[in-house]
């Protein structure tokens, strides 16, 4: 039923396809799309050599949805304090240039995270932006994971699409792209 809708929609409102209907609102040619899964069908070799390595390394002839989910190694005991995350972090992003990483080391030291644990805070990540404010991180920074300095990493991402976007385009403009 919902393709039918879609595909209703899309010739009612004079689109060639579903597809392009749903490309429309956010102006994304067709073409990028088609790059983007001619991408992941290009590098799909590689994921399908990670999975016969963790079917070797757990020893299993069916690899199962949860199999992902086992260490392929024991535990390695690794403790990163807050400084020493966000400077991973920060020097990881370099690539994307000298202003972004000082606009986010700015803000990662200036109010945009709430890193500890409180009574009534949620588990978890997440960052929250509204127009002509800054983002706000909240996660429950524990110095004894490796993974809390890939989500402060990830939060840290969204936070720095807040900050540009809603430096740089009108509030009409500045919300983010389903696609």
């Amino acid at each position: 039923a919902a393709v039918k809708r879609d595909i209703f929609y899309a010739r009612a409102r004079g689109h060639s396809s579903a597809r392009s209907a749903a490309l429309f609102p956010e102006a994304i040619p067709e073409s990028v799309y088609d790059s983007l899964i001619s991408a992941v069908h290009n590098h799909l070799p590689s994921l399908h050599r990670y999975y016969d390595l963790r079917k070797r390394v757990l020893d299993v002839e069916n690899l199962h949805f949860y199999d992902m989910y086992v260490p392929l190694i024991e535990d390695v005991p690794v403790k990163y304090d807050y400084e020493s995350a966000c400077s991973i972090v920060l020097n990881s992003l370099a690539p994307l240039g000298e202003a972004y990483v000082e606009d986010l080391s700015r803000g990662l030291s200036s109010g945009w995270v709430d890193r500890y644990e409180n009574r009534g805070k949620r588990a978890g990540a997440y960052c929250a932006s509204w127009y002509g404010s800054h983002p706000y991180i909240l996660l429950n920074f524990k110095d004894d994971e490796l993974g809390e300095v890939y989500t402060l990493t990830h939060e840290a991402g969204h936070a720095m699409h807040s900050w540009n976007s809603n430096k740089n385009q009108s509030p009409q403009n500045s919300h983010y792209s389903i696609f």
